[in-house]
Protein backbone atom coordinates (compact mmCIF):
# COMPACT_ATOMS: atom_id res chain seq x y z
CA UNK A 1 0.00 0.00 0.00
CA UNK A 2 1.52 3.31 -1.09
CA UNK A 3 1.80 6.20 1.35
CA UNK A 4 0.44 9.23 -0.47
CA UNK A 5 2.50 11.92 1.31
CA UNK A 6 5.76 10.28 0.18
CA UNK A 7 4.82 9.86 -3.47
CA UNK A 8 3.31 13.35 -3.50
CA UNK A 9 6.66 14.73 -2.31
CA UNK A 10 8.52 12.73 -4.97
CA UNK A 11 6.06 13.96 -7.57
CA UNK A 12 6.70 17.58 -6.57
CA UNK A 13 10.45 17.04 -6.78
CA UNK A 14 10.12 15.42 -10.19
CA UNK A 15 8.14 18.35 -11.52
CA UNK A 16 10.77 20.74 -10.20
CA UNK A 17 13.48 18.82 -12.06
CA UNK A 18 15.39 17.90 -8.91
CA UNK A 19 15.46 14.13 -9.34
CA UNK A 20 18.51 13.40 -11.46
CA UNK A 21 17.51 10.30 -13.39
CA UNK A 22 18.73 10.81 -16.97
CA UNK A 23 17.39 8.20 -19.35
CA UNK A 24 14.85 6.79 -16.87
CA UNK A 25 11.82 7.75 -18.94
CA UNK A 26 11.20 6.47 -22.46
CA UNK A 27 8.48 6.94 -25.02
CA UNK A 28 5.47 4.69 -24.73
CA UNK A 29 2.70 3.64 -27.09
CA UNK A 30 0.30 1.84 -24.75
CA UNK A 31 -1.50 3.33 -21.74
CA UNK A 32 -2.41 7.02 -21.71
CA UNK A 33 -1.46 9.20 -18.71
CA UNK A 34 -4.98 10.69 -18.95
CA UNK A 35 -6.35 7.85 -16.82
CA UNK A 36 -9.88 9.31 -16.44
CA UNK A 37 -10.10 10.36 -20.13
CA UNK A 38 -11.13 13.96 -19.39
CA UNK A 39 -8.68 15.47 -21.90
CA UNK A 40 -6.06 16.62 -19.40
CA UNK A 41 -3.36 15.15 -17.19
CA UNK A 42 -3.84 16.58 -13.72
CA UNK A 43 -4.08 15.71 -10.02
CA UNK A 44 -7.20 13.58 -10.57
CA UNK A 45 -5.04 11.30 -12.74
CA UNK A 46 -2.21 11.44 -10.21
CA UNK A 47 -4.38 10.14 -7.36
CA UNK A 48 -5.66 7.33 -9.59
CA UNK A 49 -2.04 6.47 -10.43
CA UNK A 50 -1.04 6.58 -6.76
CA UNK A 51 -3.75 4.06 -5.96
CA UNK A 52 -2.38 1.67 -8.59
CA UNK A 53 1.29 2.14 -7.67
CA UNK A 54 2.95 -1.23 -7.02
CA UNK A 55 0.38 -3.20 -9.00
CA UNK A 56 0.59 -4.77 -12.46
CA UNK A 57 -2.43 -2.92 -13.90
CA UNK A 58 -1.92 -2.43 -17.64
CA UNK A 59 -3.98 0.79 -17.52
CA UNK A 60 -1.26 2.48 -15.45
CA UNK A 61 1.80 0.69 -16.86
CA UNK A 62 3.12 3.58 -18.98
CA UNK A 63 6.51 1.96 -19.56
CA UNK A 64 4.92 -1.37 -20.55
CA UNK A 65 7.25 -3.46 -18.41
CA UNK A 66 4.48 -5.41 -16.61
CA UNK A 67 4.49 -3.40 -13.37
CA UNK A 68 3.50 0.04 -12.13
CA UNK A 69 6.66 1.47 -10.54
CA UNK A 70 8.87 4.54 -10.53
CA UNK A 71 9.60 4.26 -14.28
CA UNK A 72 5.88 4.87 -14.82
CA UNK A 73 5.90 7.56 -12.14
CA UNK A 74 8.59 9.61 -13.94
CA UNK A 75 6.80 9.22 -17.26
CA UNK A 76 3.59 10.47 -15.67
CA UNK A 77 5.39 13.45 -14.07
CA UNK A 78 6.71 14.47 -17.50
CA UNK A 79 3.18 14.50 -18.94
CA UNK A 80 1.63 16.36 -16.03
CA UNK A 81 -0.15 19.51 -17.26
CA UNK A 82 0.35 18.61 -20.95
CA UNK A 83 -2.21 17.24 -23.40
CA UNK A 84 -2.57 13.47 -22.89
CA UNK A 85 -1.18 12.67 -26.35
CA UNK A 86 1.88 14.92 -26.00
CA UNK A 87 5.19 13.04 -26.24
CA UNK A 88 7.20 12.59 -23.07
CA UNK A 89 9.97 15.13 -22.52
CA UNK A 90 13.09 13.91 -24.31
CA UNK A 91 16.34 15.86 -24.18
CA UNK A 92 17.96 14.53 -27.34
CA UNK A 93 14.72 15.05 -29.27
CA UNK A 94 14.71 18.68 -28.12
CA UNK A 95 18.37 19.11 -29.13
CA UNK A 96 17.50 17.68 -32.53
CA UNK A 97 14.50 19.94 -33.18
CA UNK A 98 15.76 23.15 -31.56
CA UNK A 99 19.47 23.05 -32.50
CA UNK A 100 20.37 20.58 -35.24
CA UNK A 101 17.24 21.06 -37.36
CA UNK A 102 17.31 24.86 -37.11
CA UNK A 103 21.02 25.62 -37.29
CA UNK A 104 22.93 22.73 -38.88
CA UNK A 105 21.06 21.41 -41.93
CA UNK A 106 21.69 23.87 -44.75
CA UNK A 107 22.51 22.24 -48.07
CA UNK A 108 26.24 22.86 -47.63
CA UNK A 109 26.47 21.75 -44.01
CA UNK A 110 25.35 18.60 -42.19
CA UNK A 111 22.45 17.48 -44.35
CA UNK A 112 22.56 14.28 -46.39
CA UNK A 113 23.36 16.45 -49.41
CA UNK A 114 26.15 18.51 -47.82
CA UNK A 115 27.57 15.95 -45.41
CA UNK A 116 30.25 18.43 -44.29
CA UNK A 117 33.02 16.71 -42.37
CA UNK A 118 31.29 13.39 -43.14
CA UNK A 119 28.71 14.31 -40.48
CA UNK A 120 24.95 14.15 -41.01
CA UNK A 121 22.70 15.70 -38.35
CA UNK A 122 19.31 14.93 -39.85
CA UNK A 123 16.64 13.27 -37.73
CA UNK A 124 17.21 9.55 -37.39
CA UNK A 125 20.89 9.86 -38.33
CA UNK A 126 22.32 12.47 -35.94
CA UNK A 127 22.70 10.30 -32.83
CA UNK A 128 24.66 7.52 -34.52
CA UNK A 129 26.76 10.10 -36.38
CA UNK A 130 27.78 11.80 -33.13
CA UNK A 131 27.91 9.54 -30.09
CA UNK A 132 31.06 7.46 -29.73
CA UNK A 133 32.29 8.44 -33.22
CA UNK A 134 35.87 9.66 -33.65
CA UNK A 135 36.16 13.19 -35.04
CA UNK A 136 37.00 13.51 -38.74
CA UNK A 137 39.02 16.69 -38.11
CA UNK A 138 42.67 15.50 -38.33
CA UNK A 139 43.98 17.46 -35.31
CA UNK A 140 41.08 16.31 -33.13
CA UNK A 141 41.36 12.72 -34.34
CA UNK A 142 45.09 12.75 -33.58
CA UNK A 143 44.23 13.83 -30.03
CA UNK A 144 41.80 10.90 -29.74
CA UNK A 145 38.71 13.11 -29.49
CA UNK A 146 35.22 11.86 -30.32
CA UNK A 147 32.45 14.00 -31.69
CA UNK A 148 30.53 13.12 -28.52
CA UNK A 149 32.30 11.25 -25.74
CA UNK A 150 29.47 10.22 -23.37
CA UNK A 151 30.07 11.57 -19.88
CA UNK A 152 33.01 13.75 -20.99
CA UNK A 153 32.10 17.21 -22.36
CA UNK A 154 35.74 18.29 -22.24
CA UNK A 155 36.64 15.49 -24.69
CA UNK A 156 33.64 16.00 -26.99
CA UNK A 157 34.80 17.84 -30.11
CA UNK A 158 31.28 19.00 -30.98
CA UNK A 159 31.35 21.30 -27.95
CA UNK A 160 34.76 22.65 -28.98
CA UNK A 161 33.37 23.51 -32.43
CA UNK A 162 30.48 25.37 -30.80
CA UNK A 163 32.49 27.30 -28.20
CA UNK A 164 35.61 28.37 -30.10
CA UNK A 165 37.80 25.99 -32.11
CA UNK A 166 41.54 26.42 -31.94
CA UNK A 167 44.23 26.43 -34.63
CA UNK A 168 43.80 23.59 -37.16
CA UNK A 169 40.34 22.81 -35.74
CA UNK A 170 38.28 24.51 -38.46
CA UNK A 171 35.60 27.19 -38.22
CA UNK A 172 33.19 27.99 -35.42
CA UNK A 173 29.87 26.23 -35.89
CA UNK A 174 27.20 26.93 -36.99
CA UNK A 175 29.09 28.44 -39.92
CA UNK A 176 27.97 31.91 -40.94
CA UNK A 177 26.21 32.56 -37.62
CA UNK A 178 27.24 34.37 -34.43
CA UNK A 179 27.27 31.07 -32.57
CA UNK A 180 24.54 29.34 -30.58
CA UNK A 181 22.99 30.90 -27.52
CA UNK A 182 24.68 29.99 -24.26
CA UNK A 183 21.61 28.12 -22.99
CA UNK A 184 21.67 25.90 -26.09
CA UNK A 185 25.29 24.98 -25.43
CA UNK A 186 24.45 24.34 -21.76
CA UNK A 187 21.72 21.90 -22.83
CA UNK A 188 24.18 20.03 -25.06
CA UNK A 189 26.84 19.97 -22.36
CA UNK A 190 24.42 18.65 -19.70
CA UNK A 191 23.23 15.94 -22.10
CA UNK A 192 26.82 14.83 -22.81
CA UNK A 193 27.69 14.94 -19.09
CA UNK A 194 24.70 12.67 -18.37
CA UNK A 195 26.05 10.04 -20.76
CA UNK A 196 24.36 11.29 -23.98
CA UNK A 197 21.21 9.14 -23.61
CA UNK A 198 19.39 8.36 -26.84
CA UNK A 199 16.00 8.86 -25.14
CA UNK A 200 14.61 10.28 -21.93
CA UNK A 201 14.86 13.49 -19.98
CA UNK A 202 18.12 14.87 -18.58
CA UNK A 203 16.82 17.05 -15.73
CA UNK A 204 20.06 19.06 -15.56
CA UNK A 205 19.68 20.17 -19.19
CA UNK A 206 17.94 23.55 -19.70
CA UNK A 207 14.67 23.23 -21.62
CA UNK A 208 14.73 24.91 -25.02
CA UNK A 209 11.00 25.11 -25.75
CA UNK A 210 10.36 28.63 -24.46
CA UNK A 211 13.53 30.62 -23.90
CA UNK A 212 13.26 33.70 -21.67
CA UNK A 213 13.54 36.89 -23.69
CA UNK A 214 16.80 37.94 -22.02
CA UNK A 215 18.45 34.71 -23.15
CA UNK A 216 16.97 34.95 -26.65
CA UNK A 217 18.62 38.30 -27.36
CA UNK A 218 21.68 38.04 -29.59
CA UNK A 219 24.65 40.37 -29.55
CA UNK A 220 24.41 42.86 -32.41
CA UNK A 221 27.73 43.60 -34.15
CA UNK A 222 28.55 47.10 -35.41
CA UNK A 223 28.54 47.95 -39.10
CA UNK A 224 32.02 47.98 -40.64
CA UNK A 225 33.54 51.39 -41.46
CA UNK A 226 33.08 52.80 -44.96
CA UNK A 227 36.80 53.60 -44.98
CA UNK A 228 39.02 51.27 -42.98
CA UNK A 229 38.68 47.71 -41.81
CA UNK A 230 36.85 45.59 -39.23
CA UNK A 231 38.55 42.95 -37.07
CA UNK A 232 36.65 40.23 -35.23
CA UNK A 233 37.32 37.58 -32.60
CA UNK A 234 34.86 34.89 -31.51
CA UNK A 235 32.24 33.96 -30.68
CA UNK A 236 33.59 31.68 -27.95
CA UNK A 237 31.89 30.11 -24.95
CA UNK A 238 32.68 30.74 -21.28
CA UNK A 239 30.96 28.11 -19.07
CA UNK A 240 29.23 29.21 -15.87
CA UNK A 241 31.61 29.61 -12.93
CA UNK A 242 34.62 30.06 -15.25
CA UNK A 243 36.71 32.72 -16.95
CA UNK A 244 38.43 32.39 -20.30
CA UNK A 245 41.21 34.38 -21.95
CA UNK A 246 42.00 33.80 -25.61
CA UNK A 247 44.12 35.11 -28.48
CA UNK A 248 43.41 35.08 -32.20
CA UNK A 249 45.72 36.15 -35.03
CA UNK A 250 44.33 38.28 -37.87
CA UNK A 251 46.30 39.58 -40.86
CA UNK A 252 45.40 43.02 -42.23
CA UNK A 253 43.71 42.70 -45.60
CA UNK A 254 44.82 45.93 -47.27
CA UNK A 255 47.10 46.87 -50.16
CA UNK A 256 48.34 50.07 -48.48
CA UNK A 257 49.27 51.43 -45.06
CA UNK A 258 46.28 52.54 -43.00
CA UNK A 259 46.23 55.94 -41.31
CA UNK A 260 43.72 55.37 -38.51
CA UNK A 261 42.22 58.39 -36.74
CA UNK A 262 39.39 56.63 -34.88
CA UNK A 263 39.03 53.21 -33.23
CA UNK A 264 35.79 51.59 -32.03
CA UNK A 265 35.61 48.44 -29.87
CA UNK A 266 32.22 46.71 -29.38
CA UNK A 267 31.67 43.59 -27.24
CA UNK A 268 28.96 42.02 -25.05
CA UNK A 269 28.68 42.51 -21.30
CA UNK A 270 31.03 40.31 -19.30
CA UNK A 271 34.36 41.40 -20.77
CA UNK A 272 37.23 41.72 -18.31
CA UNK A 273 39.40 43.26 -20.99
CA UNK A 274 40.16 43.37 -24.69
CA UNK A 275 43.55 44.31 -26.13
CA UNK A 276 44.49 44.77 -29.77
CA UNK A 277 48.19 44.01 -30.28
CA UNK A 278 50.38 44.49 -33.34
CA UNK A 279 52.77 41.58 -33.75
CA UNK A 280 56.39 42.75 -33.78
CA UNK A 281 58.21 39.42 -33.37
CA UNK A 282 59.84 37.50 -36.19
CA UNK A 283 57.39 34.59 -36.50
CA UNK A 284 53.75 35.37 -35.73
CA UNK A 285 51.25 32.61 -34.96
CA UNK A 286 50.07 31.70 -38.44
CA UNK A 287 47.24 29.22 -37.92
CA UNK A 288 43.75 30.77 -37.74
CA UNK A 289 41.53 30.02 -34.78
CA UNK A 290 41.37 30.69 -31.08
CA UNK A 291 44.36 30.07 -28.81
CA UNK A 292 43.43 29.64 -25.16
CA UNK A 293 45.83 31.48 -22.88
CA UNK A 294 47.37 29.51 -20.03
CA UNK A 295 48.56 31.99 -17.35
CA UNK A 296 50.91 29.30 -16.03
CA UNK A 297 52.71 28.91 -19.37
CA UNK A 298 56.06 30.76 -19.61
CA UNK A 299 55.71 30.93 -23.40
CA UNK A 300 52.44 32.83 -23.11
CA UNK A 301 54.18 35.48 -21.02
CA UNK A 302 57.22 35.64 -23.33
CA UNK A 303 54.87 36.29 -26.26
CA UNK A 304 53.86 39.61 -24.67
CA UNK A 305 57.31 40.96 -25.54
CA UNK A 306 56.73 40.21 -29.25
CA UNK A 307 53.72 42.54 -29.44
CA UNK A 308 52.97 46.23 -29.44
CA UNK A 309 49.86 47.55 -27.71
CA UNK A 310 47.48 49.33 -30.12
CA UNK A 311 44.31 49.82 -28.08
CA UNK A 312 42.24 48.22 -25.34
CA UNK A 313 38.86 48.33 -23.62
CA UNK A 314 37.10 46.99 -20.52
CA UNK A 315 33.64 48.27 -21.42
CA UNK A 316 31.02 46.98 -23.89
CA UNK A 317 31.62 49.95 -26.19
CA UNK A 318 34.70 52.15 -26.48
CA UNK A 319 35.46 54.85 -29.07
CA UNK A 320 38.85 56.51 -29.32
CA UNK A 321 39.07 59.57 -31.55
CA UNK A 322 42.49 61.17 -32.06
CA UNK A 323 42.93 64.95 -32.25
CA UNK A 324 42.90 66.56 -35.68
CA UNK A 325 46.09 65.80 -37.55
CA UNK A 326 47.03 62.79 -35.38
CA UNK A 327 46.53 59.07 -36.04
CA UNK A 328 48.02 55.57 -35.90
CA UNK A 329 49.86 54.20 -38.92
CA UNK A 330 49.17 50.51 -39.54
CA UNK A 331 51.53 49.00 -42.14
CA UNK A 332 50.02 46.91 -44.92
CA UNK A 333 50.42 43.21 -44.23
CA UNK A 334 50.36 43.88 -40.49
CA UNK A 335 49.57 40.94 -38.21
CA UNK A 336 47.30 41.63 -35.26
CA UNK A 337 46.93 39.50 -32.18
CA UNK A 338 43.50 40.03 -30.61
CA UNK A 339 43.34 39.27 -26.89
CA UNK A 340 39.95 38.85 -25.17
CA UNK A 341 39.24 37.92 -21.55
CA UNK A 342 35.66 37.25 -20.39
CA UNK A 343 34.59 36.36 -16.85
CA UNK A 344 31.48 34.29 -16.06
CA UNK A 345 32.14 33.39 -12.41
CA UNK A 346 28.63 34.24 -11.23
CA UNK A 347 26.68 33.38 -14.37
CA UNK A 348 24.17 30.55 -14.55
CA UNK A 349 24.41 29.96 -18.31
CA UNK A 350 27.28 29.80 -20.77
CA UNK A 351 28.33 33.30 -21.80
CA UNK A 352 29.16 33.85 -25.47
CA UNK A 353 32.01 36.32 -25.87
CA UNK A 354 33.10 38.08 -29.04
CA UNK A 355 34.68 41.40 -30.01
CA UNK A 356 34.50 43.68 -33.04
CA UNK A 357 37.12 46.33 -33.72
CA UNK A 358 36.54 49.05 -36.31
CA UNK A 359 39.65 50.86 -37.55
CA UNK A 360 38.49 54.06 -39.28
CA UNK A 361 40.86 55.36 -41.93
CA UNK A 362 41.54 59.08 -42.27
CA UNK A 363 40.53 60.75 -45.56
CA UNK A 364 42.83 60.10 -48.49
CA UNK A 365 45.77 62.50 -48.61
CA UNK A 366 45.49 63.50 -44.94
CA UNK A 367 48.85 64.36 -43.38
CA UNK A 368 48.89 62.88 -39.88
CA UNK A 369 51.31 63.00 -37.00
CA UNK A 370 51.87 59.36 -36.04
CA UNK A 371 50.49 58.49 -32.62
CA UNK A 372 52.34 55.86 -30.63
CA UNK A 373 51.10 53.84 -27.65
CA UNK A 374 52.34 54.46 -24.14
CA UNK A 375 52.14 51.21 -22.16
CA UNK A 376 53.85 50.43 -18.87
CA UNK A 377 53.11 47.74 -16.27
CA UNK A 378 54.19 47.39 -12.64
CA UNK A 379 54.84 43.68 -12.04
CA UNK A 380 55.90 44.14 -8.40
CA UNK A 381 52.56 43.97 -6.60
CA UNK A 382 52.48 42.42 -3.13
CA UNK A 383 49.47 43.14 -0.89
CA UNK A 384 49.37 41.02 2.32
CA UNK A 385 46.02 39.67 3.57
CA UNK A 386 43.96 42.27 5.43
CA UNK A 387 46.00 45.21 4.16
CA UNK A 388 45.65 48.08 1.68
CA UNK A 389 48.85 48.92 -0.20
CA UNK A 390 49.83 51.65 -2.67
CA UNK A 391 52.45 50.60 -5.23
CA UNK A 392 54.23 53.12 -7.49
CA UNK A 393 56.40 52.98 -10.58
CA UNK A 394 57.98 55.61 -12.86
CA UNK A 395 58.04 55.89 -16.64
CA UNK A 396 60.31 58.33 -18.51
CA UNK A 397 60.80 59.44 -22.10
CA UNK A 398 64.18 59.85 -23.81
CA UNK A 399 62.87 62.29 -26.45
CA UNK A 400 60.46 65.24 -26.69
CA UNK A 401 56.86 63.97 -26.94
CA UNK A 402 53.29 65.26 -26.68
CA UNK A 403 50.94 63.05 -24.64
CA UNK A 404 47.32 63.09 -25.91
CA UNK A 405 45.62 60.41 -23.76
CA UNK A 406 46.08 58.52 -20.48
CA UNK A 407 44.17 55.65 -18.86
CA UNK A 408 44.64 52.72 -16.47
CA UNK A 409 43.97 49.04 -15.84
CA UNK A 410 43.52 47.17 -12.55
CA UNK A 411 41.49 44.17 -11.36
CA UNK A 412 38.71 44.00 -8.80
CA UNK A 413 40.90 44.70 -5.74
CA UNK A 414 42.02 48.01 -7.25
CA UNK A 415 40.63 51.05 -5.41
CA UNK A 416 42.53 54.00 -6.87
CA UNK A 417 44.89 54.72 -9.77
CA UNK A 418 46.74 58.05 -10.04
CA UNK A 419 49.30 59.51 -12.45
CA UNK A 420 51.52 62.47 -11.60
CA UNK A 421 54.21 64.24 -13.64
CA UNK A 422 57.81 63.63 -12.53
CA UNK A 423 58.99 67.20 -13.09
CA UNK A 424 56.65 68.83 -10.57
CA UNK A 425 54.66 65.99 -8.92
CA UNK A 426 51.37 67.41 -10.20
CA UNK A 427 48.57 64.82 -10.39
CA UNK A 428 47.11 64.71 -13.89
CA UNK A 429 44.96 61.57 -13.69
CA UNK A 430 42.80 59.75 -11.15
CA UNK A 431 40.38 56.82 -11.51
CA UNK A 432 38.54 55.01 -8.69
CA UNK A 433 36.52 52.53 -10.79
CA UNK A 434 38.66 49.52 -11.74
CA UNK A 435 35.93 48.12 -14.04
CA UNK A 436 35.24 51.43 -15.82
CA UNK A 437 38.53 53.33 -15.74
CA UNK A 438 38.61 56.97 -16.73
CA UNK A 439 40.10 57.90 -20.11
CA UNK A 440 41.78 61.31 -20.00
CA UNK A 441 42.01 63.07 -23.37
CA UNK A 442 44.60 65.87 -23.27
CA UNK A 443 43.82 68.79 -25.56
CA UNK A 444 46.12 70.63 -25.76
CA UNK A 445 48.63 67.78 -25.42
CA UNK A 446 50.92 67.48 -22.41
CA UNK A 447 54.47 68.22 -23.61
CA UNK A 448 57.31 66.19 -22.05
CA UNK A 449 61.04 66.71 -22.51
CA UNK A 450 63.77 64.02 -22.32
CA UNK A 451 64.00 62.76 -18.75
CA UNK A 452 60.42 63.81 -18.00
CA UNK A 453 57.73 61.24 -17.38
CA UNK A 454 55.12 59.99 -14.95
CA UNK A 455 54.84 58.30 -11.58
CA UNK A 456 51.75 56.10 -11.50
CA UNK A 457 50.36 54.58 -8.31
CA UNK A 458 47.90 51.73 -7.77
CA UNK A 459 46.09 51.24 -4.48
CA UNK A 460 44.92 47.65 -3.88
CA UNK A 461 42.90 46.35 -0.92
CA UNK A 462 43.18 42.68 0.09
CA UNK A 463 40.31 42.19 2.53
CA UNK A 464 38.81 38.93 1.24
CA UNK A 465 41.78 36.59 0.63
CA UNK A 466 44.10 34.75 2.99
CA UNK A 467 47.07 34.92 0.59
CA UNK A 468 48.96 37.97 -0.75
CA UNK A 469 47.74 39.70 -3.89
CA UNK A 470 50.37 39.60 -6.62
CA UNK A 471 50.66 40.40 -10.31
CA UNK A 472 48.94 37.80 -12.49
CA UNK A 473 46.75 37.22 -15.52
CA UNK A 474 43.53 35.84 -14.00
CA UNK A 475 40.73 38.04 -12.70
CA UNK A 476 41.64 37.02 -9.14
CA UNK A 477 45.25 38.22 -9.55
CA UNK A 478 46.08 41.92 -9.80
CA UNK A 479 47.56 44.35 -12.32
CA UNK A 480 48.76 47.95 -12.36
CA UNK A 481 49.05 49.25 -15.94
CA UNK A 482 49.31 52.80 -17.28
CA UNK A 483 48.56 53.29 -20.95
CA UNK A 484 47.86 56.11 -23.35
CA UNK A 485 49.07 57.73 -26.59
CA UNK A 486 51.61 60.36 -27.63
CA UNK A 487 53.23 61.76 -30.75
CA UNK A 488 56.66 63.27 -31.36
Amino acid sequence: MIRLPKILLLFTLALAGLLLVPGAAHAHSGASPDFNSDGKVDFDDFFMFAGAFGSSSAAFDLSEDGKVNFDDFFLFAQHFGAPPDAPAADTFRELQTKIFNQSCLSSSCHSSAGKAGDLVLEEGLAYDSLVGVRSSTPSAAAAGLMRIDPGHPERSFLLTKLTGPGPDQGDLMPRGMSGLQGIEIDALRAWVQAGAPRAGLVPDAPRLGNLPTDLAAHFTPPAPPERGTQLHIGPFGIPPGKEREIFSTVRLNADHDLLVNRIEVVQPEGSHHFILYLWTGKTPPSAPGIRDFDPRSPMGIVDIFNKQFVTGSQTPRMTLTFPDGVGIRIPRGAVFDLNSHFVNLRGRETLMGEVYVNLYEAPAGAALQTAEPLFDSNFFINVPPGQTTATSQTWTTDQPIKVIALSSHMHRHGERFTIATLRDGKQVYESTAWDDPKVLNLNPPLALQPGDGFRYTCTHSNKDRDVPLRFGFTSEDEMCIMFGYYYK
